[in-house]
């Protein structure tokens, strides 16, 4: 979703692990509020990721993203350095979640909202129904950079990545968007915030796929179970760069 401002968006993950990644491999799903391009680019970011490298081991981790340039040099990755500011340590960005989703079982959801407070400008970091806050990245991170304002750009689905020439890990649920309820990755309740800080479905969306045989997104549609629209994600990897 783009070509407009947005204040807040928010989405109900379907949390899956990876077991057995490589230490150099990642996957995550999450959801993205951003600004500007390239170097210029602005962002905040939450989700799950599996990311031995950035944690230690194969299990899924609750986290969250910023940067203000295009992931290049500045921002960084949970509490590992300055700027997000956390108020409720029951969800501390990288914890490990104590359950994941079973393929065609039981599946563990998350909703994730993020939220601009118009008096202060930061951005709120929102969990579940009840909206628990826990936390917010400062309005003065993004000065002159346009996200101190509002966003122009929404995304949401997953990232699967390895070193060149070794074949990518699964993405999601390890299974494509055609397999839909229970056994693919799925986003529902997607809404975005508007200027009067009222919650509505988007109507102005695209996908993107860059690995169709290994990892793919389907269309977005809108359910009676939920408010918004929801979309299938994901697979198995395999893949090289």
């Amino acid at each position: 979703m783009d070509s407009q401002d947005y204040y807040g968006v928010k989405g109900t993950l379907t949390v899956y692990g990876v077991p057995g990644i490589p230490k150099s491999h990642g996957s995550s799903a999450f959801l993205v509020l951003g600004r500007g391009r390239d170097d210029h680019f602005a962002a905040i970011q939450a989700g799950w990721a599996v990311s031995p490298e950035d944690y230690g081991d194969d299990r899924t981790h609750f986290t969250i993203v910023w940067t203000t340039d295009g992931f290049q040099k500045e921002g960084c990755v949970d509490l590992s350095c300055p700027g997000f500011v956390q108020v409720n340590k029951q969800y501390t960005p990288g914890f490990a979640f104590p359950q994941v989703s079973v393929y065609n079982g039981t599946q563990i959801t998350k909703q994730i909202i993020i939220s601009k407070d118009k008096k202060s400008g930061n951005w709120w970091l929102m969990i579940g129904p009840d909206k628990l806050p826990i936390g917010y990245w400062p309005n003065s991170l993004f000065k002159d950079l346009g996200l101190d304002e509002s966003a122009k750009l929404i995304s949401l689905g997953g990232i699967a990545h390895a070193p060149r020439y070794e074949a990518g890990p699964p993405m999601g649920s390890g299974h494509f968007p055609e397999e839909g309820w229970n056994k693919a990755c799925a986003i529902t309740g997607v809404q975005y915030l508007d200027a009067s800080n009222n919650f509505r479905d988007p109507t102005d969306t695209s996908k993107s796929a860059d690995r169709v045989l290994c990892y793919n997104v389907g269309n977005p549609f809108g359910t009676d179970q939920h408010d918004g629209l929801a979309f299938f994600f994901g697979g198995p990897g395999g893949c090289t760069n």
